[in-house]
């Protein structure tokens, strides 16, 4: 990439970073704690603070008994040992015991109700009530009944499991002891209650030496986030924004309507019409006690503090929010958090000094306080932006937290509250294009590949240039002969195709339509072009051992693990697996899972490759073993009586999670590798089945060629066929346009050669009358003369008559100048009408030279 196209890279990643950074995930539920005052708001959730907490008043029922299958769930042990129990005790969540217990007093009465069953005699119950008794008082340290507020520890656990492994085999029960204990939470917080069977522990004695114990109660987490109000952010946004540049009319309705539309979504994706964000979330045990290293400040909040704290406005720097400025802040408060919760309270043994107390709504409402503080966005600091407004007020929520019992899939790294894609794009931003892959400076280059939009193609032109047979993919799913992809998802098929030929497995294309358009359909056709191009490499090997090239040794992590020997392949047959990922993992689950169903081929070709390959299907491509693996699926379930195999090929294999890639690695390695493969008939039969398989494979290819070289030819003939019939089309018109021309033509020298005419008539009218002008001039001349004669001879006449003389010299010049006037007003009627004449002509003997024209085109 030039310097231009890495700063277009990086300017787009900002912009990219900017608007993932202002797109958190929305409080997806309603589970509201109050803090402060009543709250009644726009998530229509009423909550008050008289309501207890969800980690008030909590208390663990453990059961103590034998059971027939320890290996259930929980759930399943706990309802077994209701009946079954032989002690029952209560607890909070400190260990303390909430109500009395007498062990000699629930040990007689279980063994009163077994003496029945099994037969014990008196003797033998007063003994083992009092051997009992002895190992009792080793651990309770006091005889009696434990008064209610007893610590249980973890050695009183171990011992009381102890006395009922010896009680159930003394009155010979089948099973082994077990203990399992339930806790009821808030069915606003939880929703059902949580179960947890407890492990014995050698050592809890010692362990208790050192102040560590009560291990056997596992404390669950509450979950608390501090919310910010999207609605008050969204607002600042678009307030900066008008700052930066002054919208026109228009964009500020194309803006609205955009909004309009996020808006929607949002409320969709969200599940109503929630608009609030974390600024940040921490946990609280069951205990009430705050869970060390559990608060994580959202990215979301560090830009909601660089936008109200921003002193530049409107000018916004490049790389804007910078939101790095807070990474001290937040580990001090993280460490903050941590003494608070009594992390760091410990002495050098790793006793706790102090335990941490239980934690109620003034604390969490001064934990908010003073982290919206240090973070730039308490009221003071908001109030002093120029994106603040009275109106919306401040972006904190100080009268609600949200809170839901946490999942153990979160007590890792807890629920996302930014958006997915913001930790690859600061990833990618930070380290700047030397980590970009190929796809990723194809999609940030500034010439983007060409883009085909069918609703733009009405004629089809453009679809034909990409779906000719010559550029169909060697491969095709085995669906039915007799149905086809659409043109739409053949030319992106085509395409994919074209993509990977050009750049390999760093190309990049993307198929856009609306849902049920088949894009997950064409992706078996690309997965089927994929497997034959791998083929055709492959076929290239003389001998399969030659695909192979070297051989190495993994050496073993640990002494009682084996080392293992395994070969690398040849470069050649690599790059062509294929990876299916989505936001959505249902669709991969499906799509992989389709892969390799039988019923994802088409019935017609078991039977054509039982007739071309001479071989029962269910045979063909490790059937068997691939059924194996989708129907460990329904291990659990009844079996099946059927002797068809469920899927057809070993092709895909749903993964992701541990469970779905242990489902499939497991059977994988032991079954097909150490089984399977170790079987395999030896150098010389594998070799000539390998020579056979690459004759039948480049015999399929040759017969590809021929239908392919066929079609061609056929598509070629159709489209120069459909040419011509173009073209006589196109003739036709033309010869319809020439005529109607032609028509035109005529008409218009008609209409010339009578305007030539009547032009004609106005030149020998305008003629005549500059004649009579003329004569009519020359007369008055005359007159003029004559009458200037006549008085220059009389003298005295026209002395004595000066009066009238003058009077006649008057009318006689009059009569003059008018009949002058009148013949050069005709003379230049004349000449106008001449001139237009002329242009008439010159007219006529253009249009008589087009009218040649067409008519020869006509005579063509």
């Amino acid at each position: 990439m030039g310097n231009d196209e890495q700063q277009h890279a990086m300017d787009v990643l900002s912009y990219w970073c900017a608007v993932e950074l202002f797109s958190p995930q929305n409080w997806r539920d309603n589970q509201l704690i109050a803090l402060s005052s009543s709250h009644n708001g726009s998530n229509g959730v009423s909550v008050t603070e008289q309501e207890r907490l969800p980690w008030d008043d909590i208390h663990a029922d453990l059961l103590i008994g034998p059971v027939d299958n320890e290996h259930r769930s929980y759930t399943n042990l706990y309802n077994d040992l209701q009946s079954r129990k032989i002690y029952r005790l209560q607890t909070d969540m400190n260990a303390r015991l909430t109500k009395p217990f007498s062990f000699a007093e629930d040990t007689e009465n279980w063994l009163r109700v077994q003496a029945v069953r099994s037969g014990l005699d008196e003797q033998t119950i007063t003994g083992l009530l009092g051997e009992m008794n002895q190992l009792w008082l080793e651990v309770a340290k006091q005889p009696g009944s434990l008064p209610a507020g007893t610590e249980l520890t973890d050695s009183m656990v171990s011992r009381l499991l102890q006395v009922a492994e010896k009680l159930s085999a003394t009155a010979n029960r089948p099973g082994s002891a077990c203990a399992v204990y339930r806790k009821d939470y808030d069915r606003r917080f939880a929703r059902r209650p949580v179960h947890q069977a407890v492990k014995p522990d050698e050592d809890s004695e010692q362990q208790e030496a050192v102040g560590r114990q009560n291990r056997w109660l596992k404390h669950e987490r509450f979950r608390i986030a501090v919310g910010l109000s999207q609605r008050v952010v969204t607002n600042a946004l678009l307030k900066a924004a008008k700052l930066v540049r002054e919208l026109s009319p228009a964009e500020e309705t194309a803006q609205d309507e955009v909004l309009q539309e996020l808006a929607h979504r949002q409320n969709r994706r969200a599940g109503g019409p929630s608009t609030v964000a974390s600024l940040m979330e921490f946990c609280v045990g069951d205990d009430g006690c705050l869970a060390p290293r559990s608060l994580t400040l959202s990215q979301y909040a560090k830009a909601v503090s660089c936008l109200f704290n921003h002193e530049g406005w409107p000018d916004c720097p490049a790389g804007w929010p910078h939101i790095e400025v807070f990474d001290d802040t937040e580990s001090k408060l993280k460490s903050e958090f941590n003494r608070l919760a009594g992390e760091d309270s410990g002495d050098e043994a790793g006793r706790p000094m102090y335990k941490a107390g239980p934690v109620g709504r003034y604390e969490i409402e001064s934990l908010i306080e003073h982290v919206a503080d240090r973070m730039g966005l308490d009221d003071r600091a908001v109030s002093s932006s120029p994106l603040f407004a009275h109106a919306d007020g401040s972006p904190l929520i100080r009268d609600y937290v949200n809170c839901h019992l946490e999942a153990s899939s979160e007590s890792v790294n807890g629920e996302m509250m930014d958006s997915f894609f913001l930790e690859d794009l600061e990833d990618l931003y930070q380290n700047g294009p030397e980590i970009f892959s190929e796809p990723v400076r194809q999609y940030l280059s500034v010439g983007h590949p060409r883009r085909f939009d069918l609703e733009k193609d009405p004629e089809g032109h453009l679809v034909a240039d990409f779906t000719e047979p010559a550029s169909m993919p060697f491969g095709r799913w085995p669906s039915a002969s007799n149905q086809f992809q659409s043109t739409g998802q053949q030319l992106a098929i085509n395409q994919i195709r074209a993509a990977l030929e050009g750049y390999g497995s760093s190309s990049l294309l993307g198929v856009n339509g609306p849902p049920g358009t088949g894009k997950t359909t064409l992706l078996k056709d690309v997965v089927a072009e994929i497997i034959v191009a791998r083929a055709r490499r492959l076929a290239g090997f003389s001998r399969p051992q030659d695909i192979f090239t070297s051989r190495r040794l993994a050496r073993a992590t640990s002494d009682e693990d084996k080392d293992y020997v395994y070969w690398t392949l040849d470069p050649s047959v690599t790059g062509f697996e294929i990876v299916v990922a989505s936001s959505n993992n249902k669709a991969v689950e499906n799509v992989s899972q389709d892969l390799p169903s039988a019923d994802a081929i088409d019935t017609e070709w078991e039977s054509y490759i039982d007739s071309e390959f001479k071989q029962v299907p269910c045979g063909f491509a490790f059937r068997d073993f691939a059924g194996q693996i989708t129907d460990r699926k329904s291990q659990d379930k009844e079996s099946s009586t059927s002797n068809t195999s469920s899927a057809w090929a070993l092709i895909s294999a749903v993964l992701g999670n541990m469970s779905n890639k242990n489902r499939f690695l497991w059977p994988f390695k032991n079954e097909f590798i150490y089984k399977s493969l170790k079987y395999m008939p030896g150098e010389r039969g594998s070799r000539t089945n390998w020579a056979k398989a690459r004759n039948d494979f480049n015999a399929a290819l040759k017969k590809e060629e021929s239908i392919r070289a066929r079609k061609i030819a056929q598509y070629n003939l159709m489209r120069s066929y459909s040419g011509l019939c173009n073209q006589r089309s196109d003739l036709s018109a033309e010869l319809k346009t020439l005529n109607e021309q032609l028509h035109g033509m005529k008409a218009s020298r008609s209409r010339y050669v009578g305007q030539v005419q009547s032009m004609g008539r106005q030149m020998s009218d305008a003629g005549q009358a500059a004649n009579n002008a003329q004569a009519a001039w020359e007369q008055a001349d005359g007159i003029c003369r004559v009458h200037l004669s006549y008085w220059k001879a009389h003298p005295l006449r026209s002395f004595f008559h000066s009066r009238e003389r003058q009077q006649d010299e008057l009318k006689v010049r009059t009569d003059l100048e008018q009949a002058r006037r009148a013949k050069q007003h005709f003379e230049e009627q004349a000449s106008t009408v001449h001139q237009r004449l002329q242009s008439f002509y010159g007219g006529l003997e253009v249009g008589d030279q087009k009218l040649g024209e067409c008519q020869n085109r006509l005579r063509l």
